[in-house]
């Protein structure tokens, strides 16, 4: 999974380059911004990973109404520290995750450069 994803988010990040580069974005924001992706990405794998440590991973049968029981029960069993810490790392991850969506929404919506005029048209 976690391959998949890095596989995934060059991918992205190859295409986030050359779009912001060719409106003329300067390389060392455009690499901020893929750092921060990758860092969101990654801290919220991690999340993901902590909550199925203890939550345990989603079963392949039963039906949904006892998946959820078995869900919450687990969450009751945890301490308040570890559910703090569980909710904190989600709104961290997510709001991360929105603050990039942001930032490459404001750097793509700048105007594309203009192409200089060839000799020959006229003006």
């Amino acid at each position: 999974m976690c391959i998949l994803v890095a596989i995934m988010l060059c991918f992205v990040s190859a295409l986030l380059y050359i779009s912001l580069r060719s409106r003329q974005v300067y390389s060392a924001r455009v690499l901020r911004v893929i750092l921060e992706l990758w860092i969101a990405f990654a801290l919220i794998l991690c999340i993901f990973a902590y909550i199925s440590h203890f939550l345990g991973s989603a079963s392949s049968g039963g039906s949904l109404a006892g998946e959820l029981a078995t869900r919450l029960a687990h969450w009751y069993a945890l301490t308040q520290a570890q559910q703090f810490t569980l909710l904190a790392g989600a709104l961290l991850a997510v709001g991360l995750f929105v603050h990039v969506l942001l930032s490459i929404q404001a750097l793509q919506s700048r105007p594309l450069p203009e192409l200089p005029a060839h000799e020959g048209e006229n003006s």
